[in-house]
């Protein structure tokens, strides 16, 4: 869909926030809304969580651009009527191609491979807080496709993205105390991300 946005307006004048040619690095932060599709993401919540890490981007063209980028996010969901969230972190890599539609102002999409660090059942029981290691039930790689939109301000950047995962969570399963909280591995990550970064060249 972006692509093709890009290919109708390539006529257009476009322009880009940095000079061809130009490598400049973003380090950034900001928050995850995450949850899961899928027939089996009945009873989950969204999740807030933490983003955080780094971009280079490299200025092809005044229309075009490609980033490359490692963040850390927290991901999974909160499980609804309970006190239990499933806590799930990855380290994301994401590569994207922007196409400047304004002065600072760019469209995005491209892909992003994830690896999964931790994934945990949070929550409290009698009292006591809760941590169940279910990394063993997750797959360790992930792969999405982001897409989003981006608005340099003085080499501030906001950054808003959707990240469509492909591959599924879970390998099989969950189970806690004998009880199934999902009834499969019909599980695939749902994020939406927004972050403030500061841009700078190289």
């Amino acid at each position: 869909m972006i692509l093709m946005v890009a290919v109708l307006l390539s006529s257009a004048t476009i322009y880009a926030q940095h000079e061809v040619g130009t490598i400049s690095l973003k380090p950034e932060v900001g928050m995850s809304i995450a949850n899961y599709r899928g027939s089996d993401s009945g009873g989950s919540e969204a999740r807030l969580g933490l983003v955080a890490g780094a971009e280079l981007e490299y200025q092809l063209s005044p229309k075009f651009s490609f980033t490359g980028g490692l963040l850390y996010a927290m991901e999974g969901s909160n499980l609804e009527i309970t006190d239990y969230s499933l806590r799930t972190e990855y380290i994301n890599m994401p590569l994207l191609v922007n196409v400047y539609l304004a002065k600072g102002f760019a469209l995005k999409a491209g892909i992003q491979p994830a690896f999964l660090t931790s994934a945990k059942l949070h929550g409290k029981a009698n009292g006591l807080n809760v941590d169940v290691d279910f990394k063993d039930a997750y797959n360790s790689f992930d792969f999405a496709i982001p897409i989003g939109a981006s608005y340099d301000i003085n080499n501030f950047v906001i950054d808003a993205r959707y990240n469509l995962s492909l591959t599924k969570a879970t390998k099989d399963n969950f189970n806690f105390n004998g009880q199934s909280i999902y009834g499969s591995n019909d599980l695939y990550n749902s994020v939406f991300q927004i972050t403030l970064g500061y841009k700078f060249d190289l």
